[in-house]
């Protein structure tokens, strides 16, 4: 393989007995300085890289939150005022397992496989977008949603179509999670009704 070739992309010498090829691919176009496959593989391995240290920073960052805050659930109940009138409840674990839903958070008892999935929003959430982002920076700034994220925080992170409609009365919209797309596979599938149901 011609060496100056190699190096430069171009040999003047009509007497060169060497390949000019490139090294990589062996076309005969071009060297392997301006070879396609090797801008290509060069191009894979940054985004990969650049991918996993977004993954990385999103983690860290829900893993930050969760630390950060107290409690660390967000409610709106008085959870000690709560704590008191049900001090004399006949049902000790029905009292026990709220308090802890409510300062830690609730199993929500899914028995589905470990996944990765990604969904389309809902048409209602691409006609009223700025009422999707509003909703949803309210709902990150009062601690109960994490994000936004450029690559996923988690392996196996599902994300459920998200839709708005109007509120009864008002102006205003509802943000809604379609957790029962798609049907037969959903989210919702794989909990039992009971004793999940609401």
């Amino acid at each position: 393989m011609c060496f100056r070739f190699k190096r430069t992309s171009e040999c003047a010498s009509s007497s060169c007995q060497f390949p000019h090829v490139c090294r990589r691919c062996h076309s005969p176009s071009h060297s392997i300085l301006s070879c396609p496959k090797v801008t290509l593989e060069r191009t894979r391995a940054t985004s990969s890289i650049r991918a996993q240290a977004l993954a990385n920073a999103a983690r860290d960052q829900v893993h930050l939150q969760a630390r950060n805050k107290t409690p660390p659930v967000s409610t709106p109940i008085d959870i000690t005022f709560l704590d008191r009138e049900l001090s004399r409840h006949p049902n000790s674990n029905f009292v026990t397992n709220l308090d802890n839903g409510l300062r830690c958070g609730t199993p929500v008892g899914y028995t589905g496989p470990k996944k990765s999935q990604v969904s389309h929003n809902l048409v209602s959430a691409t006609q009223h977008p700025e009422v999707v982002s509003s909703n949803l920076t309210k709902e990150i700034n009062l601690g109960r949603v994490a994000g936004p994220f450029d690559v996923p925080p988690l392996p196996n992170l599902q994300c459920h179509p998200v839709g708005v409609v109007p509120k009864k009365h008002s102006t205003g919209w509802h943000t809604i999670y379609h957790l029962s797309y798609p049907e037969g596979d959903s989210l919702n599938d794989y909990i039992p009704k009971d004793p999940y149901s609401l």
